[in-house]
């Protein structure tokens, strides 16, 4: 077993309740959010300190926050969410996902790519509305992450394998 080499420079920050922490998102070095199984989180001052934002839903599994400050949220359970203010207010976009979102991916402020068990799905509008461009038979039990270098080249990962568009 190797030594512990993380503790020069880490420090553990403590939630104010007990959580499984899904996925961490920061898109600047002040601003970032934080997913569990039962909460969302938001942090101002680099990661010190989290506020829980009040959204009723739980199972959050993704979060992504583009540079223009809009933060997208899934849930395991099939929900899909937005804020544009930092949270005080939430909302569903117009595309009503069939089951699970796994991840959210943007290549800049107006153009993403969302993906779940029924596809992969793109946005051209900052993400207030989807369309479906794929349906690589995803599921959530294989179904990891997906990830664009721009708007035309990316990757899906699947149980079945990993998949790549040069946007043509």
């Amino acid at each position: 077993i190797k030594p512990d080499t993380l503790t020069a420079g880490w420090s553990k920050i403590v939630l104010p309740e007990s959580v499984n922490i899904t996925d961490i998102y920061f898109n600047s070095s002040t601003n970032g959010y934080l997913c569990s199984e039962r909460n969302l989180y938001k942090s101002t001052d680099g990661g010190n300190s989290w506020i829980k934002l009040n959204i009723g839903t739980t199972n959050w599994s993704n979060c992504y926050v583009t540079s223009n400050g809009k933060a997208f949220f899934t849930s395991s359970s099939g929900g899909f969410f937005l804020t544009q203010d930092g949270g005080v207010t939430f909302t569903q976009p117009t595309f009503t996902p069939v089951g699970a979102i796994s991840d959210v991916f943007f290549t800049d402020n107006t153009n993403g790519f969302m993906a779940g068990i029924t596809g992969l799905y793109n946005t051209v509008d900052g993400g207030l509305t989807w369309q479906k461009v794929a349906a690589m038979g995803l599921n959530i039990n294989g179904y990891t992450s997906l990830s664009f270098i721009n708007t035309n080249t990316g990757w899906v990962v699947s149980q079945s394998g990993i998949y790549k568009t040069n946007g043509s």
